[in-house]
């Protein structure tokens, strides 16, 4: 009797755990969860950086705007945005962050003018991290 009331409870304190395969296919299953989470995470932090880009580019557009009417000639790099002279308060504030893109290349700006209306316009270029090139506005 002592005995087989013994065995009742050995076995009940085996059956409390969980064995090893049930484990693995826990962890199995949560590895594939965050794979599958890892790759939509990575396309939205990738979206974010071309946010990111586009927002600098009008921010240098405005501030080249700036620069051309206050002396009346083109900026010839997006560096003079940044440092315009001695003394001079810069037209792009947050310094060489605010001229290179999130994936580390710099901005490129150039002038062109509006098919339509001949107007003049200042055309910022960028690389993405992709090799491709994109600008604002676009053409």
């Amino acid at each position: 009797m002592v005995l087989s009331q013994y065995r009742r409870r050995m076995a009940q304190r085996h059956r409390d755990g969980f064995t090893l395969l049930e484990v693995l296919v826990v962890v199995a299953i949560l590895v594939v969860l965050a794979s599958v989470g890892s790759i939509y995470l990575l396309r939205y932090l990738d979206d974010a950086k071309k946010d990111k880009a586009k927002l600098q580019a009008k921010s240098i557009q405005t501030a080249a705007k700036a620069y051309y009417l206050k002396y009346d000639t083109v900026p010839e790099t997006v560096q003079a945005l940044v440092n315009p002279g001695a003394g001079e308060k810069p037209f792009l504030e947050g310094g060489n962050q605010a001229i290179t893109t999130p994936w580390g290349n710099p901005f490129g700006i150039s002038e062109g003018q509006r098919p339509d209306s001949g107007e003049m316009i200042f055309i910022v270029s960028w690389q993405d991290g992709d090799g491709n090139t994109h600008q604002i506005p676009d053409k």
